[in-house]
């Protein structure tokens, strides 16, 4: 099943947000995998994306999620809900 732009960038922010919580340094090959897309297409579409919307920083070879990031994930997450309520998901 393909997933959404959107979507893929929801899972890459909430795989960036387990890191951090996790204690764990968010490097782009953990990022990719925990988010099920090939580590290529991370670097060369997502990544440059997310740090463009500046939903994402780079700090050397760690990612942070900004808080711009933590709201369009908030944004996604409810936005998801509402519409699982309403039966289209």
């Amino acid at each position: 099943m393909k997933r959404e732009r959107w979507a893929m960038l929801a899972s890459i922010l909430r795989a960036i947000l387990a890191l951090e919580e996790g204690g764990r340094e968010p490097r782009g090959t953990t990022i990719a995998e925990m988010a099920r897309t090939p580590y290529d297409r991370f670097m060369d579409t997502y990544l440059p994306e997310l740090v463009s919307h500046d939903l994402v920083k780079v700090e050397g070879r760690v990612l942070r999620i900004t808080e711009k990031g933590r709201s369009y994930l908030a944004s996604h997450d409810a936005f998801r809900e509402a519409l699982e309520r309403l039966g289209f998901e």
